[in-house]
């Protein structure tokens, strides 16, 4: 899938050679010239990896670092800096920062750190052992064989009474065994008993 990148400099020309050639790599690139800019572009657009200056006027990159991982903590940060220093990379790896490149830099040495980055992500996706049921995800054995169980059942004709505390997801459940029956082209009818007069339930 095409991953896409948000530039953040304040230098106009290594802001578009980094969009031009990443671009020419098939990444998909926005570009900012300050930090504000680059959370208007952040908030409206499904951004997967900020790559932003650490000195620009007004908000800094440290500082657009740490809304980014506050308002979506997915989204990878890497910092450029003419001013790299131990306390900057450590202060940057602390508040989240996937890496930090320092000024100058040439474009592959960047896009070393974005493929190794994606790679990582790749690979974590990859092994991710979650199991769905209808709408529901689960990870834990217990979900997974509370699962089976009710796929075994869903095919049948039997009555299934589902019992837990309100807001544990009884109605999904339901509605994903509904999904896996033989009645799953039927409507699915919702229907509160709790809400009838007992006589009225009754008849």
């Amino acid at each position: 899938m095409q991953k896409r990148i948000l530039v953040v400099d304040d230098e106009p020309l290594k802001r578009i050679t980094l969009q031009i050639e990443l671009n020419e790599l098939g990444y998909e690139v926005y570009e900012a010239a300050d930090a504000q800019t680059a959370r208007r572009i952040f908030d409206s657009k499904p951004i997967d990896v900020v790559v932003s200056d650490v000195r620009m006027p007004g908000m800094n990159g440290l500082d657009l670092l740490a809304y980014v991982k506050q308002a979506r903590p997915a989204v990878e940060v890497i910092l450029m800096t003419a001013y790299a220093t131990v306390d900057t990379a450590v202060l940057a790896i602390k508040r989240g920062a996937y890496d930090y490149i320092t000024k100058p830099f040439t474009t592959q040495e960047l896009i070393d750190k974005l493929e190794r980055l994606i790679a990582s992500h790749t690979a974590a996706e990859s092994n991710d052992e979650s199991e769905r049921f209808g709408r529901l995800v689960a990870r834990s054995p217990s979900m997974k064989l509370l699962f089976e169980q009710l796929r075994s059942v869903a095919g049948t004709d039997r009555t299934i009474l589902l019992c837990g505390e309100s807001g544990t997801g009884k109605e999904l459940f339901a509605e994903a065994i509904h999904g896996h029956s033989l009645r799953k082209d039927k409507p699915f009818v919702r229907f509160s008993c709790a809400a009838l007069q007992p006589t009225v339930l009754e008849s």
